[in-house]
C-alpha cells in the first residue's frame, strides 16, 4: 500500500472523516541515533461551516 493511501486510511480510522486525497509535504527521519525510520508527512485542508444547528464540511 502506498504511503498516501495509508495516510487517507489513518485519517478515517482516527477521526471518522473520509478525505479524498492528501498532499505530500516532506519526509523526516524519526528517532535519529537509534532508528532509521523515514516518516512521510502529508496535509489535508478541511473547512467547517456552522449554520444554526447544521454543520457542513468542505474538503479541499
Amino acid at each position: 500500500m502506498e504511503p498516501k493511501e495509508v495516510a487517507i486510511e489513518e485519517v478515517l480510522e482516527e477521526t471518522g472523516y473520509a478525505v479524498p486525497s492528501v498532499n505530500y509535504i516532506t519526509s523526516s527521519f524519526t528517532g535519529l541515533g537509534f532508528s532509521a525510520n523515514l516518516l512521510p508527512l502529508y496535509k489535508h485542508y478541511m473547512v467547517r461551516l456552522l449554520l444554526d444547528n447544521l454543520t457542513f464540511y468542505f474538503l479541499k
